[in-house]
């Protein structure tokens, strides 16, 4: 068993863990303004104050699920006590941070591990295998949507929503040589904000890959259209068909492969990495090369000009 403390700003993250096998919740933090009277009933003795609490007790693994801001702080306190940790793409705030905390996390000998449920997606899984196999043919155009209502706060929408779309794009497609994007940010007559993004990438190969962020829905949506000379593949999460090919062999999603959320294939995966020591899907050197198009796509906006890339680093 896996002895797991939880550092969460959602109650909705200890009800998926409850889900994993071969992991005993030792301990949940959560954060300001949570309501713990979500948390169910048989865990509430497991809820703890601050995290002093958890660097005291049994832990093999943290799950930190924080906004970025505060995950620098944070990490730091536990890979001092030696714990291992878990926390989603964005790693932090900037590339030479996240770099400078795996560095850090790699000398206490601390694994540092980060997520993306992008690559967990039944569609965004099939859709890469695709275009790996090259039933697309050579790759030319693709274009990826994602959604979601505003957090409110100073959220950054690039590092919020576009991170994990961006290592997705680049676990898929390569490296990005190339950036473009633009910032609109807004507020509607009740004065609640509405935010949109546009941002272009020129990958390495010549694909082109069109990104657009919205904080305006009311709930999270994602689609996608990746184009090639032998096809198209299409799919967006509001409908509820499965993936359509266009000019290439139909995919039937396995019914087995959509029997659990992306959130439980990505933390199975984490339970099985620390139990087998196998290599994670999703490599720290990875959520570095995501946080580091964000900051070329932040560039950009801030400049009004392309920013170039070269293996990563911002030239």
């Amino acid at each position: 068993m896996i002895n797991l403390a939880i550092i969460s700003e959602n109650h909705e993250r200890v009800h998926e863990w409850m889900k994993i096998e071969h992991v005993d919740i030792a301990a949940i933090l959560l954060t300001e303004g949570v309501d713990s009277n979500q948390i169910p009933k048989e865990l509430k003795h497991k809820l703890v104050h601050k995290p002093e609490d958890i660097l005291s007790m049994d832990v093999d693994l943290v799950d930190l699920c924080v906004p970025a801001q505060v995950k620098p702080d944070m990490i730091r306190q536990l890979y001092k006590e030696g714990l291992h940790i878990f926390t989603e793409t964005p790693l932090a705030t900037d590339a030479n941070l996240a770099a400078t905390l795996y560095k850090e996390c790699k000398d206490k000998m601390v694994g540092l591990y980060v997520g993306n449920t992008i690559r967990f997606s039944p569609e965004f899984l099939e859709a890469r295998k695709h275009v790996e196999n090259g039933q697309l043919g050579r790759t030319g155009v693709n274009r990826i949507s994602s959604k979601d209502k505003h957090p409110g706060d100073n959220a950054d929408i690039f590092l919020e929503l576009g991170a994990p779309v961006f290592d997705w794009l680049y676990w898929t497609f390569g490296e990005v040589e190339r950036v473009i994007a633009k910032q609109v940010q807004k507020q509607r007559k009740d004065g609640s904000p509405v935010e949109y993004a546009l941002i272009d990438l020129r990958h390495e190969d010549q694909t082109f890959s069109h990104v657009e962020l919205s904080w305006a829905g009311s709930e999270k949506q994602m689609s996608f259209e990746l184009t090639g000379n032998q096809g198209m593949l299409e799919n967006d999460s509001k409908n509820s068909q499965p993936i359509v090919v266009e000019g290439a062999a139909d995919i039937a999603l396995e019914e087995q492969i959509l029997g659990k959320t992306a959130i439980q294939r990505e933390l199975d995966h984490v339970v099985q990495v620390i139990k087998q020591s196998q290599k994670p899907i999703v490599t720290t050197e990875d959520a570095i090369k995501a946080v580091k198009i964000t900051d070329a796509v932040k560039k950009s906006v801030s400049t009004g000009q392309p920013v170039e890339l070269k293996e990563g680093v911002i030239l």
